[in-house]
C-alpha cells in the first residue's frame, strides 16, 4: 500500500510496486475459509494482531490496488485475484468487528463495486449512531468489548485511533466535512491533540498503558491515531 501510495503521486506504477503486487498475490489464499485473503500475524493483539485482523490485511490489499496508477484494478491478469478478494472481504463483513468495517468505506472508495450501496449505506448510519456525545468515536465500543489480557476494564472515552479513522473513511466514502455529524467529529481531532507532543492519544485493547511490558509498545496507538487524524484533518482541508 505504501509503494502504490507514492507511485500514485508520480501517475506511474514502478517495477518495485509491480513486485511487490505480483509477491502479494502468490500469497494470496485461493482455498479454505480465508480463501481471497493472506495469512496473517494472530498474536491475540487486537486490532492488528487477531484472529480477524485476517480482514484487516485484505482491505489494505484492496486500498492498494484501488489507489495503484495506470488503472492497475482493470489489468486482465489480476482480475480473478481481485474477485477473490472481493468475495472474501463481503463474505467475512457481517462477522467483523465495527471498527473492521469502517476500513471498508476507506477501501470502496478507491475499488468501485467492493461494497454495495445499501450496506455502504447501513455502515455508515451504524457509525452515526455510535458517535459519543463530545463527537467523538470510542474504539472499545467499535471493537466488541473485548476483554483485556491483564484484566482491567476497558476505556470508554473517545480516542484518537477511532474517531481519525472513521472521520477519514466518512470522508471518503463521500460524507461533506460541513455533515454536522462530520463536522462534530473533526472538531473533536482539533480540540484533543496534545499540544505537547502534536500528537493525538489512543489506548491499547490489550493491556492498559500500566501494564504494558516497555513505555514504548504503549505509544503504538498513539503513532495510528496521530497518523488517520493527519489524513484526516488534510482531507477536510487540503490547503
Amino acid at each position: 500500500m505504501i509503494l502504490s501510495s507514492r507511485d500514485a503521486q508520480s501517475g506511474q506504477l514502478s517495477n518495485d510496486t509491480q513486485m511487490a503486487f505480483q509477491i502479494m498475490w502468490d500469497e494470496q489464499q485461493t482455498a479454505g475459509e480465508q480463501k481471497g485473503a493472506w495469512l496473517w500475524l494472530r498474536f491475540k493483539n487486537e486490532p492488528w494482531e487477531a484472529d480477524d485482523s485476517d480482514h484487516f490485511g485484505g482491505t489494505l490489499a484492496a486500498v492498494a490496488i484501488g489507489i495503484a496508477p495506470g488503472n492497475y484494478r482493470a489489468t486482465p491478469e489480476v482480475q480473478t485475484n481481485i474477485r477473490l478478494l472481493c468475495g472474501y472481504l463481503n463474505r467475512k463483513f457481517a462477522s467483523q468487528t465495527t471498527i473492521n468495517r469502517v476500513l471498508l468505506l476507506w477501501a470502496a472508495a478507491k475499488l468501485p463495486g467492493l461494497l454495495e450501496p445499501d450496506r455502504q449505506k447501513a455502515l455508515i448510519s451504524e457509525l452515526v449512531e455510535k458517535q459519543q456525545p463530545d463527537g467523538g468515536w470510542s474504539l472499545s465500543s467499535l471493537s466488541g468489548n473485548r476483554k483485556r489480557k491483564d484484566g482491567t476494564p476497558q476505556e470508554i472515552t473517545s480516542d484518537g485511533y477511532a474517531t481519525g479513522l472513521i472521520t477519514f473513511a466518512l470522508q471518503r466514502a463521500g460524507i461533506s466535512p460541513g455533515n454536522g455529524k462530520l463536522t462534530l467529529g473533526l472538531a473533536w481531532l482539533i480540540a484533543n491533540q496534545d499540544k505537547t507532543e502534536g500528537s493525538w492519544a489512543a489506548y491499547s485493547l490489550n493491556k492498559s498503558k500500566q501494564n504494558h511490558i516497555s513505555p514504548e509498545t504503549a505509544l503504538f496507538m498513539n503513532d495510528a491515531a496521530t497518523s488517520y487524524v493527519v489524513l484526516s484533518l488534510t482531507a477536510a482541508n487540503p490547503r
